[in-house]
């Protein structure tokens, strides 16, 4: 079609672009309105709540019974006794144990065979097991670090009931001559073997913290997970009412109306007569309405709508 014959059909009534601009006018029905909306009342939050341990094996000090620690073949100790998990599945202390700054993970105090002429070796069962930390009442004085020095303070003021345990250890020697073992491994090797054993079953004396009823003290664990605090809110739409035809984007112009996108692109042409484009302005004004967001976008095309 030549500018000629376009011209000509602008200046006819605009019966194809009102029957366009009525179509539009029944799409954008919004009359209706959401009518029912679910909401949160959200919460304050709250903190996470700390209680007592579970006391598992401990709960009985009469029955008590380690638990087997295999032929030795492991490098870690089995120490399943010892642990418990709070409400995050994190690993936790099922006894008391005093609140220092530990090298490692300590789960109990023990004391373990002595390797000095004279005192106890007191230190903790940890992952790769006994750690010594003193060696407490030895006639040759020896000085305390900070850590020692509270590690054994804190020891003297509580009261423990001691239960035998075995953990596996390099061979142990006191004043050179060796301690035995119940076991060793590699079984059918020991001191005087060659190779030599690597490790022996030694007995440890666990101690356990009791209160002066004698049950024990167990540790403060989270019990309770931290609830964050969520402000009120509307949740979700749960109904609506004629809202008009669910497919309407409504978007930019719909470009794909060919009417619609000829009439801007005659517009803005440089070719387009002035009575030809006053009619175009015409046709855009009465589809777009004023301050509806398709005139907002006709403005932005350089279309001057008022």
């Amino acid at each position: 079609m030549n500018t000629y014959q376009k011209a000509i059909r602008y200046t006819k009534p605009l019966v194809e672009i009102d029957e366009k601009i009525d179509h539009l006018d029944e799409m954008m029905t919004t009359s209706g309105m959401y009518t029912q909306v679910a909401t949160d009342p959200g919460n304050d939050g709250s903190p996470p709540v700390f209680g007592k341990a579970p006391l598992g094996d401990f709960g009985d000090l009469e029955s008590f019974s380690w638990a087997d620690q295999g032929d030795g073949s492991s490098s870690s100790a089995t120490l399943g006794q010892l642990k418990t998990s709070d409400v995050d599945g994190d690993a936790q202390l099922v006894l008391s144990m005093p609140d220092l700054d530990y090298p490692s993970t300590a789960y109990a105090m023990a004391f373990a065979p002595s390797q000095a002429v004279s005192g106890n070796a007191l230190g903790y069962i940890g992952d790769s097991g006994f750690v010594f930390v003193y060696q407490i009442n030895n006639v040759f004085s020896v000085p305390r670090s900070e850590f020692q020095d509270a590690f054994v303070k804190a020891y003297e003021a509580g009261g423990f009931v001691q239960k035998p345990i075995t953990l596996w250890h390099t061979l142990i020697y006191r004043v050179n001559q060796p301690v035995q073992p119940s076991e060793f491994y590699p079984a059918g090797r020991n001191f005087d073997t060659t190779p030599q054993a690597e490790k022996g079953l030694y007995t440890y004396q666990l101690l356990i913290p009791v209160r002066t009823d004698g049950t024990p003290i167990e540790n403060e664990i989270k019990t309770t997970a931290e609830i964050p605090a969520r402000p009120r809110s509307v949740s979700s739409v749960v109904s609506r009412n004629d809202l008009g035809d669910p497919n309407y984007y409504p978007g930019p112009i719909a470009m794909d109306l060919p009417t619609l996108q000829e009439m801007i692109q005659e517009y803005n042409s440089p070719h387009t007569p002035a009575y030809m484009k006053q009619n175009i302005i015409r046709g855009l004004d009465s589809w777009a309405k004023p301050g509806s967001r398709n005139r907002r976008t006709l403005q932005g095309l350089g279309i001057p709508l008022v």
